[in-house]
């Protein structure tokens, strides 16, 4: 019986950025902000569609790291308003 294959979110850094452009990594922060660090000082785009925590973003992991997530969207919206001073 062969063996199964690792996920591609289980391999190192450096394995999944060979041959690269850009990454779509998964939603949990813990697994995958080492990918998306590794990305960034490969210079590569990395994007995750459902991840919310706020860490996980161009400011704590670099300027072409970003996040989709609706909800990360929402709570920048309600930051901006709320610093403007309107409700």
């Amino acid at each position: 019986m062969a063996r199964p294959t690792r996920p591609r979110s289980a391999m190192p850094p450096s394995e999944v950025i060979e041959g690269r452009r850009g990454l779509v990594t998964p939603c949990d922060f813990d697994n995958g902000a080492p990918t998306r660090q590794a990305a960034q000082e490969a210079g590569l785009v990395g994007v995750s569609f459902c991840a919310s925590s706020p860490l996980y973003g161009s400011a704590t992991l670099g300027d072409k790291q970003f996040t989709v997530s609706m909800w990360n969207q929402t709570m920048a919206a309600a930051a901006a308003i709320r610093k403007k001073g309107t409700r």
